[in-house]
């Protein structure tokens, strides 16, 4: 396992839960068993075996009574702690088709996150003199419309405050594209029109969280870099921070421990109910094609809980940026009215009422759903990724495993805590 301190042991464990989660599985997926596969990594040097069996058992029992409110066939979940891989491990079925088990490796669409990476590449130019924050970004992107690109800049995208707009969801914009390949942003974003609609504001007055504004700042990587954003991306964040199962999705492309992507049918929009279980009957379906082409650097990354864990570290640790840039890459970004944003470069920035500064990022997507919490201040994250469409309590999870851990109330854990 990777980046293990050199006095770190390794348990392994694959354990099946006999319970079937028959209110909200179907009756398939209540015949056969829950698998729960665990790889536990924890450091000698600080922990007894009496605190192993504790840290074990808790965070287990996180995983499974915390997936069946999710309405997840599967999922797999990354703990990082003094910046170690700590934990890895999944619940559940990655392919229910063929009964093929999740693990803590099982390849997943990362979706938003990807805007986290995208930010980390953008802002290792920033520190190479490559990009300029305050560039606007007719600099690196001569082809879009200039009475927008001279006024917008890369901060403005990377913070959220550009006024480009995100999806029309009553449009159906965020699945009814044409399935083909977009090789530019101003491909892309020509499809809906994007890039000739008004903004919706003066750039760097409000927030509005925008997937299209996103999709720029690949071509701005590949300007300022002179290689393609998915190179970038593999030779400067995925090789240094270990992240071998990271990859670019290119929708013909056979990836091997990939997991299905799934849906609920019958409950209208995937973002409806949010925070909330699935009600009991909601059928488990296949989700439909996509070409992530159209919103390549904004949602298109593939990756595995250990790999976001893997990410985490090397953030932490000064791999991937330098102690600095990351810390202005935590720090809200303030508008010209002097109002603090909900997002720094790349991540939601959030304040809890004991003043922590919690640093995340969510990824809805096609098919599979994912979050990732960092506590930087307390070296512990949490990465959890699932393979169904609009997952509920996924951040509450996640949460609760971090809040345990910083507390270090993991001799015990409330089901209903994790699931609700």
């Amino acid at each position: 396992m990777a980046r293990l301190g050199p006095r770190a042991a390794v348990w392994r464990a694959q354990v099946s839960i006999p319970n079937c989660w028959s209110t909200l599985e179907n009756d398939f997926m209540c015949r056969i068993p829950h698998p729960v596969v665990l790889v536990v990594a924890l450091s000698v040097a600080r922990l007894t075996a009496g605190s192993v069996d504790q840290a074990f058992d808790w965070i287990a029992q996180a995983v499974v009574a915390g997936r069946p409110a999710t309405g997840a066939p599967g999922l797999s979940v990354g703990v990082v702690k003094d910046g170690q891989l700590v934990w890895a491990g999944a619940d559940g079925l990655a392919n229910v088709e063929h009964n093929v088990p999740a693990r803590a490796d099982t390849i997943y669409r990362i979706g938003s996150i990807t805007k986290t990476i995208t930010a980390v590449a953008v802002l290792q130019l920033v520190e190479k003199g490559l990009v300029g924050l305050d560039d606007p970004i007719a600099k690196y992107i001569p082809k879009y419309p200039r009475e927008r690109s001279t006024v917008i800049t890369v901060r403005h995208i990377l913070t959220h405050t550009s006024g480009i707009r995100h999806y029309h969801y009553e449009r159906g914009e965020k699945e009814g594209l044409p399935p083909h390949y977009f090789p530019s942003s101003a491909e892309a974003l020509n499809i809906y029109g994007v890039a000739e609609e008004p903004l919706l504001f003066s750039p760097g007055t409000r927030t509005t969280y925008s997937t299209y504004a996103f999709r720029l700042l690949g071509d701005v990587i590949e300007t300022a870099s002179g290689i393609s954003w998915e190179a970038y991306l593999r030779d400067h964040v995925f090789r240094p921070a270990g992240m071998k199962s990271s990859r670019v999705e290119h929708p013909l492309e056979v990836v091997v421990g990939r997991a299905g992507h799934y849906r609920r049918a019958g409950l209208g929009d995937a973002r409806e109910g949010i925070g909330q279980p699935w009600p009991p009957g909601a059928q488990l379906i296949n989700a439909p094609y996509v070409d992530f082409s159209y919103k390549w650097s904004a949602a298109a990354v593939l990756s595995t809980a250990e790999d976001l864990a893997r990410y985490d570290i090397a953030l932490g640790d000064g791999t991937l940026l330098k102690p600095a840039t990351s810390e202005l890459m935590h720090t809200p970004h303030i508008l010209l009215d002097g109002s603090r944003a909900s997002h720094g470069l790349g991540w939601r920035v959030n304040t809890d009422a004991k003043g922590r500064t919690w640093i995340s990022h969510g990824g809805g997507t096609t098919g599979q759903t994912s979050h990732i919490l960092r506590y930087p201040a307390g070296r512990v994250s949490v990465s959890v990724v699932r393979n169904v469409e609009g997952a509920r309590n996924i951040a509450d999870l996640a949460r609760s495993i971090a809040i345990a851990l910083i507390e270090g109330k993991t001799t015990s854990f409330d089901r209903g805590r994790a699931g609700n």
